[in-house]
């Protein structure tokens, strides 16, 4: 069944602001939800940092789709840096308002959600949320969350003046997993060990598979989504709650 979407762009005045304020408001079911609101591109080329702060600076064709299954369909890239989704809308910049809102998002190929995250440090529980790319998806689905921070980097160039070290953007990914019974969404090292822990009964067959792969103790990122692809192709009835161990990172 096709849905028909009205996207307005509204504008805002207020007397305490100089200039508009512009929203992208889509229908759902709950009414008109506030999609996307105008915001400020970041400059992808900053005086004496090397690098992107986007996934990718270039834009590509995508779909939002909201918790009742509607979709919007546009232009859109990923800030990284800042952690926003932007939308290209008649010429104007917008990103991402009620992450909330929205079940899922794909870019080009790659498929978000916007979703809480559980991280162990210290011995505390530390909840936050965040974008997750979706790498592998089955009985036990795998996810990836990117961070960009700047580092300095003394053989970049200075610039001229010679005030300012050089500086780069530099990625950080982080692994999760989440299991089809239970939602919660946890860390996990890149460690064989760690990685046969969350499968199981099945630890044995998925440590004959890394092995035949010929993988090595640190696992990249390719060798964890074919272990993940590889589970989710077994012929298994049930996967338990129980699968879902709760020492999974190590001391930081």
């Amino acid at each position: 069944m096709k849905y028909l979407f009205t996207i307005t762009l509204i504008i805002i005045l207020s007397n305490n602001l100089v200039t508009a304020q512009s929203s992208v408001y889509v229908q759902s079911g709950s009414g008109l939800v506030e999609a996307f609101q105008r915001s400020t591109p970041q400059q992808d080329i900053m005086i004496n940092i090397r690098g992107s702060a986007y996934l990718s600076p270039s834009w590509e064709n995508g779909t939002v789709m909201l918790e009742d299954n509607k979709k919007f369909e546009g232009v859109l890239r990923y800030n990284i840096y800042n952690q926003q989704i932007e939308l290209l809308y008649m010429n104007n910049y917008f990103s991402i308002n009620a992450p909330h809102e929205i079940k899922e998002i794909w870019i080009g190929t790659r498929k978000f959600i916007y979703a809480p995250i559980i991280e162990n440090k210290k011995g505390n529980k530390l909840i936050f949320t965040g974008y997750l790319e979706i790498l592998a998806e089955g009985k036990i689905i795998l996810l990836m969350h990117r961070d960009k921070y700047i580092k300095e980097d003394p053989s970049t160039p200075r610039h001229p003046s010679g005030m300012n070290p050089g500086k780069n953007y530099v990625v950080k990914k982080t692994y999760y997993f989440q299991t089809e019974e239970n939602g919660t969404i946890l860390k996990f090292e890149r460690k064989r060990k760690n990685l046969l822990e969350l499968f199981g009964d099945e630890k044995n067959d998925i440590s004959f598979f890394m092995k035949k792969q010929k993988m090595k103790n640190s696992l990249n990122e390719t060798d964890i989504i074919e272990v993940f692809n590889y589970y989710n192709s077994l012929n298994i009835e049930n996967t338990k709650t129980d699968l879902l161990p709760i020492n999974l990172q190590s001391p930081e």
